[in-house]
């Protein structure tokens, strides 16, 4: 969208209909999640449609549900995260999982909590996390270790009972 005009300048191509998220980078890409659990990428400076389809065997057992902003570090990396709780670094330019070795941790029996938004921090050293089992994961973006776990408090519903209800996002300040 061109915000000033307040018109669309470019559409994804049709085939990523039911578009479930989609990120940015500093150099004119725009990377989305469709339907189909691969993620594609396009430069926007470019005429052509797509030019770069990520997918990998980690996401053949489980669901995509979120990716974050294209961030450079020593490459173009992206982090997905999946229902089963695992997030992912994406090398971009090639194309492939670098990493996967997030360490998890979940109050609830299920031993994954499914990730519902990825966030960088503004020096791109730490990944934050907003998960269904009502905790904000932060993990060292190089080595995989979970720095901090922020867990909401009890919230009370209808009936009086004390639950936990999912963080869907979150920013840095």
């Amino acid at each position: 969208w061109d915000i000033h005009a307040r018109r669309c300048v470019r559409r994804i191509p049709k085939r990523t209909s039911g578009l479930r998220c989609l990120g940015t980078s500093s150099n004119n890409n725009i990377v989305a999640l469709g339907h189909v659990d691969c993620v594609t990428l396009w430069n926007l400076s470019s005429k052509e449609d797509e030019i770069l389809i990520v997918q990998s065997e980690i996401w053949s057992h489980t669901t995509i549900t979120c990716i974050s902003n294209i961030v450079q570090r020593d490459d173009e990396i992206l982090a997905v995260g999946l229902e089963s709780g695992v997030v992912c670094l994406v090398n971009v330019r090639k194309a492939c999982v670098i990493s996967r070795d997030f360490e998890s941790y979940s109050r609830t029996k299920s031993p994954h909590s499914p990730i519902h938004h990825l966030e960088w921090n503004c020096t791109h050293d730490v990944i934050g996390a907003s998960c269904e089992d009502a905790c904000i994961k932060l993990w060292n973006s190089n080595d995989g270790t979970l720095l901090h776990r922020f867990i909401l408090d009890k919230n009370t519903n209808n009936n009086n009972k004390k639950r936990r209800k999912p963080w869907y996002t979150f920013a840095w300040t």
